[in-house]
């Protein structure tokens, strides 16, 4: 009796493992056929010239959906060291500070400052490994776009928008790579090459980029210090370059399909203009022409979905990351006026001030262009000369007039649009809290 319930326990173990094997591989198969169908294959998605480099530097920091898994774990794995094993030294440096009967400000204040870049570094990476799936279909329906579009005129505009992205890409990764070598190399390099410039008795002592305890003798062990200090600034700063840049150019890909869709109702409208010109079949203008504008409001509409699919994906993350600049640019205000006169700290808190500014600008450049791109998209269905088109098509453009009214937006969190406004209000609110600090202190 015994042994015949265990061979039935065992037999719906086995039945309910086959079972779950089997829609397993189901699941797997009709993923396989989607992409059959799209006739997408994974080594062709951002493998064209204009994102290539974006793929690069997400495969760098273990972020591109499509690599090895076992290879993404171990290049995640070191980049969090690198994160701990520069902020947890930072953090203990600030707490022994406090506790001295006369705290240096200037320390507390930087370490802080370095708290909540590691913070924010912290949010980035664990947004791009949680919404990694929203993150993949994105990129999936870019690379589809790419394959969906045959128009000359429509392929030239995504041209046009992704090689902006590739400009940006470029420059922005330069730029930030540059800011994070010159603040950590400056306070160590500069005293060496004055120490053998000048030959005054006096010495330039070299120091660390961040004011860090590591209970060990830093002067003797300085240069292995300085080289982790390198090797992990270098990390933290390419994870966050190889996450804005591929935002920045999926935003640019939705600018361009903006840009698509009113050109399509050109199209609609000059395909009605020369008809009048020339003896034209009514039923066959008429059905190119809603044509037309049925496959301008379908892009409208995925464009609204892409969108959406970008918002819900880093919307936390930008809010996380705004409410971290307001703070961060008010404290690195304050040390930047407190070492006015030691011109090699002033180098490089100005550094790490003018990345901050820079930084802000960036992120919220891609929301005041997806802005102004929606409002002009109303202008261009308002000005399509619709009262032309016939009656059903009007009836499907007033919908889309409607829903153009109100353009599409990003957000950090509920309330802060990601716009060049918000940029000015952090910057004015973050001078606002720099005047309080600077005179309390």
């Amino acid at each position: 009796m015994w042994h015949n319930s265990i061979r039935g326990f065992n037999r719906k173990n086995i039945n309910a493992y086959s079972t779950e094997n089997k829609v397993q591989k189901t699941i797997m198969e009709l993923k396989v056929e989607r992409k059959a169908k799209s006739g997408l294959r994974e080594e062709d998605i951002f493998n064209n010239k204009y994102f290539i480099l974006n793929k690069k530097l997400l495969a760098l920091v273990g972020l591109w959906p499509y690599q090895d898994a076992r290879l993404k774990r171990v290049v995640r794995i070191l980049l969090v060291l690198c994160i701990y094993s520069m902020m947890i030294p930072q953090m203990m440096k600030g707490i022994e500070e406090c506790r001295e009967k006369n705290p240096n400000p200037e320390i507390i204040l930087e370490n802080i400052s370095g708290f909540f870049y590691f913070q924010g570094v912290t949010a980035k990476f664990l947004t791009a490994i949680l919404t990694e799936d929203k993150l993949k279909y994105v990129y999936e329906e870019v690379m589809k776009d790419w394959k969906r579009f045959t128009d000359k005129n429509e392929i030239a505009i995504l041209c046009k928008f992704a090689h902006v992205g590739r400009v940006l890409t470029v420059v922005w990764s330069i730029y930030a790579a540059m800011s994070c070598l010159l603040f950590v190399t400056l306070p160590a390099v500069i005293p060496m090459i004055l120490n053998i410039i000048l030959t005054r008795n006096e010495t330039f002592k070299k120091s660390l980029c961040i004011y860090c305890e590591y209970y060990i003798d830093q002067d003797k062990y300085f240069f292995y210090i300085f080289l982790h200090h390198i090797i992990a600034g270098i990390a933290t700063i390419f994870l966050t370059i190889g996450i804005d840049t591929s935002y920045v150019n999926c935003v640019q890909h939705v600018l361009a399909l903006f840009n698509v869709s009113s050109y399509r109702l050109k199209v609609a409208f000059d395909t009605i203009h020369h008809s009048k010109k020339n003896d034209y079949n009514l039923k066959t203008l008429e059905n190119n022409v809603h044509s037309y504008v049925v496959s301008s409001i379908r892009l409208h509409q995925r464009s609204i979905k892409f969108v959406d699919t970008i918002q819900s994906a880093y919307n936390i993350v930008f809010f996380i990351v705004c409410a971290l600049l307001l703070f961060g640019i008010s404290i690195i205000t304050v040390d930047l006026v407190w070492n006015v006169h030691n011109p090699i700290n002033l180098i490089r808190i100005a550094c790490l001030w003018m990345g901050t500014i820079m930084y802000m600008f960036y992120s919220n450049w891609p929301g005041q262009k997806l802005i102004d791109s929606s409002n002009e998209l109303f202008d261009a269905i308002y000005t399509c000369g619709w009262f032309e088109f016939p009656m059903k098509t009007k009836i499907l453009i007033r919908f889309m007039l409607l829903r153009s009214i109100d353009p599409c937006r990003l957000t950090a969190g509920p309330l802060l649009q990601m716009n060049f406004e918000s940029c000015s209000l952090i910057l004015r609110s973050a001078m606002s809290y720099f005047t309080v600090l600077v005179t309390t202190g």
